[in-house]
């Protein structure tokens, strides 16, 4: 019918002997569903306001799709376009205003995030994020794990409860406009078809022909036979896209669009279980009951999602990153083999004897969406991690049941601290535009920003101030959590610097970890992955109304703290000096009342490998940390020439074992990476050709050499490299290979760098309080003075 002309459609479907209320029905649809032809003349490199055209993406919805790149911000955004023949149409550009003001006003992880409405001359368009993934259509071609579809199920669902609780309902989900992305995320697209559901708009809420709008195959009853549609034609079609993801079969699809549309208004659907045993049957009775002909009789989006998570947990469910691929090439350059699990250990009592804690392992992450913190509710019940894609997800240990959080768009969680009471976090980290925000994000409710900007946010005690270390960390502040201005409490000076806090049990003193700057011939020895030994550090605890130090320990490196009622505060540290990648957990015993340290800090676990956020129960019998086990392997990729968007294709590892290796550089025939690997126990350079299996060393001797650059005339290689219990150096080998030579240069060594072609290396060197530039010769060694300017170690 619709390659039929008008007139031809009419004596098609009255052959079809169909209920003429469908038919007529079907023909308004397909009147309706009729698009102008769209015009393409936004060619890549084009501006639109702030943004520059890169490539087209699709069309539809009256419109069309472009990808874009935001000149002030630098991300990519999708722009959809209205159609030029259809921007003089008032009508069509009401409705996609109405669809970026609808859409703009969601806040949540599973929502696509409208940023602004754009015009330029006589365009219209929306600025949106890009998402990149593959959208559930080429999932419902067959049956998809039960556990799977769960997991996707409940993001929708969750996604429509935040819509419907602000009276917007999609009236167009189907799997198309629910992508899935490479995290694991689904996210919901399209509100062009939303309304708000208020009063005085019921009446525009179906258009010209008297048929909402929507897609047939996915449309509900009262859309088919035109009736007031509510938040429950969503649940419907969600109900279908859980049905396909099932069992890989649409309930209603026949012969004709007109035999689907009487299906869906009249038919009973088959119960999913009778075409898949292994469906569970409170699930095939959910589907069922989202598929109900009366809108009444169908639950709600947060109905969907409490059943479907009660169902969740009778079967072993996987995380939502559950391990899927896209067809296509990889988009990588440098890969990380990486496990980011969230830890715990478990004392039989309040950790008072010495006997080694059991650990547990509560998350496991890839680390492209690792987890960037985590906490403990004061209870011990619940945990909170955020992940590197912006989510923060809420766990219950006790039978493994979790909830997403309502986070601001685009958020990196750097720390997360509870409330006393358990009933709201407070997170601090940074938004694309907005470093260092601080947030309340409560368990159920809208996310609220502070005034306040700093790190590792932490709540007093009684839940009314906020404690935060100033964004350049020299100086900590408190605020009221109700608002009000903020007062320092303390400040670094020049050379020194804030990290950890700690409230005491009584709300009346922040402890903390002070660094100095400590420029010595230890500090000169040491590599740029221990920089954080160049300062000495101290354990100090301040009265917060009066601003008086009340204690201090010294050499006391504090790298993560958290604090428990009986005034203990349990802390991770470095194992040595020698070995900063590995951390133990230790104790500090402080008065309750007071803050006086009352005993030595002593050890309560053995060392393990990276280590950070750390928090505890408040009886001290279980304790979280995040652990980072990361393997950076090395890949080749081709950039294909003359592309207006450049992207990385065919993708392939040059190195696959589980150590750190990283590039630096091509040699001069780009035939071979010069990287540096501790695949050996310590920090080596090797060179290795695309297409070989192993690498060749290029230096020798002991020690740990890195940072390995090519000259400019691209017959050395300068490196850095550390003897064992002496300064570092600056060495040079040549390209094909050779005796590593010492490059002359006066006093110590502090980096340098070398550009791809043209003038010599730069070598930088600290004088009192300013860097120093200097030309640097692979040869001759250090030449003229360049430029000086001030610097602080903080």
């Amino acid at each position: 019918a619709r390659n039929l002309s008008k007139e031809g459609r009419s004596s098609f479907l009255a052959s079809l002997h169909a209920d003429p209320e469908i038919s007529a029905k079907v023909a308004m649809l397909l009147e309706d569903q009729e698009e102008p032809p769209l015009s393409r003349d936004l060619k890549p490199g084009l501006r639109i306001g702030r943004y520059e055209i890169s490539g087209e993406l699709g069309s539809g919805g009256a419109g069309f799709v472009y990808s874009a790149r935001d000149l002030e911000l630098g991300r990519i955004v999708a722009l959809k376009f209205l159609a030029s023949e259809l921007v003089a149409a008032r009508p069509e550009l009401d409705r996609l205003l109405r669809e970026a003001k609808a859409a703009s006003s969601l806040n949540h992880p599973q929502i696509v995030t409208v940023y602004e409405v754009v015009r330029s001359e006589d365009r219209v368009a929306i600025a949106m994020e890009l998402v990149e993934g593959a959208s559930l259509r080429s999932f419902c071609r067959r049956p998809q794990p039960v556990a799977q579809v769960i997991a996707w199920s409940r993001q929708i669902a969750q996604a429509l409860t935040a819509a419907h609780s602000r009276g917007i309902v999609h009236r167009d989900i189907k799997p198309e406009n629910l992508m899935l992305r490479q995290d694991g995320f689904i996210k919901v697209l399209d509100f062009g078809l939303a309304r708000q559901l208020a009063a005085g708009l019921a009446a525009q809420s179906t258009n010209t022909s008297g048929i909402v709008a929507g897609t047939l195959n996915y449309m509900s009853p009262e859309q088919i036979l035109a009736q007031p549609v509510t938040s429950a034609g969503d649940i419907f079609s969600m109900g279908l896209v859980v049905f396909e993801l099932l069992t890989g079969a649409h309930p209603f699809r026949r012969d004709s669009p007109i035999d689907t549309a009487h299906a869906i208004a009249h038919d009973a659907p088959t119960a999913p279980a009778a075409l898949r045993p292994d469906i569970p049957s409170d699930l095939s009775a959910l589907v069922l009951e989202m598929l109900a002909k009366d809108p009444g009789k169908r639950p709600s989006a947060a109905e969907v999602d409490r059943r479907l998570a009660e169902i969740e947990r009778t079967i072993l469910v996987p995380s939502p990153r559950s391990t899927w691929r896209f067809a296509g090439p990889a988009l990588l350059v440098l890969a990380c083999l990486a496990v980011v699990p969230v830890l715990a250990w478990r004392f039989r009592s309040a950790p008072k004897s010495l006997k080694e804690p059991s650990m547990t392992q509560l998350t496991a992450q890839a680390s492209v969406n690792r987890v960037t913190a985590a906490a403990i509710s004061p209870d011990g019940e619940l945990l909170a991690f955020a992940e590197l894609g912006g989510t923060i997800q809420l766990r219950r240990l006790s039978d493994g049941s979790s909830q997403i959080l309502i986070v601001p768009p685009g958020m990196r969680t750097a720390h997360i601290a509870w409330f006393a009471d358990a009933s709201r976090l407070l997170v601090s980290g940074d938004l694309s535009d907005q470093p260092n925000s601080v947030w309340l994000i409560p368990l159920k409710g809208e996310p609220k920003e502070l005034a306040i900007k700093g790190k590792e946010a932490v709540p007093s005690p009684d839940g009314t101030e906020i404690a935060v270390i100033s964004p350049d960390n020299s100086g900590i502040w408190v605020t009221k959590t109700s608002g009000g201005s903020p007062r320092q409490i303390r400040a670094a000076g020049a050379t020194a610097s804030f990290a950890t806090l700690v409230w005491s049990p009584d709300g009346r003193r922040l402890a903390y970890r002070r660094q100095e700057y400590a420029a010595g011939e230890q500090a000169e020895s040491l590599s740029a992955m221990d920089i954080e030994h160049m300062y000495r550090h101290s354990f100090e605890a301040v009265d917060v109304a009066t601003g008086k130090l009340v204690a201090s320990v010294n050499d006391l490196a504090m790298s993560s703290a958290c604090g428990l009622p009986d005034g203990r505060i349990l802390f991770l540290t470095w194992t040595s000096l020698t070995h900063v990648r590995d951390h133990e957990l230790w104790e500090l015993r402080t008065d309750p009342a007071s803050g006086r340290v009352l005993a030595p800090a002593r050890r309560l676990s053995s060392s393990h490998p990276f280590l950070f956020s750390l928090s505890a129960s408040n009886d001290g019998r279980k304790v979280v940390a995040v652990q980072y086990l990361e393997y950076p392997n090395i890949y080749i990729a081709d950039v294909p020439p003359n592309d207006p968007r450049p992207r990385l294709s065919t993708a392939r590892p040059l190195t696959s074992i589980q150590a750190s290796n990283y590039p630096h550089a091509w040699t001069p025939g780009n035939d071979a990476v010069i990287f540096e690997s501790d695949r050996n126990g310590r920090f080596q350079l090797y060179r290795q050709k695309i297409g070989q299996k192993t690498a060749e060393h290029i230096d020798a001797g002991a020690g740990e050499s890195v940072l390995p650059h090519l000259s400019a005339d691209k017959k050395w290689i300068l490196y850095r490299w550390t003897p064992p219990g002496e300064s570092r150096r600056l060495m040079r080998v040549p390209v094909q290979g050779g005796t590593p030579e010492p490059v002359p240069i006066h006093g110590k060594l502090d980096e340098f760098n070398c550009p791809l072609r043209g003038a010599n290396c730069v070598l930088r060197s600290v004088e009192g309080d300013q860097f120093v530039f200097r030309e640097l010769d692979p040869v001759q060694g250090e030449g003229r003075e360049l430029a000086r300017t001030s610097w602080t170690p903080a």
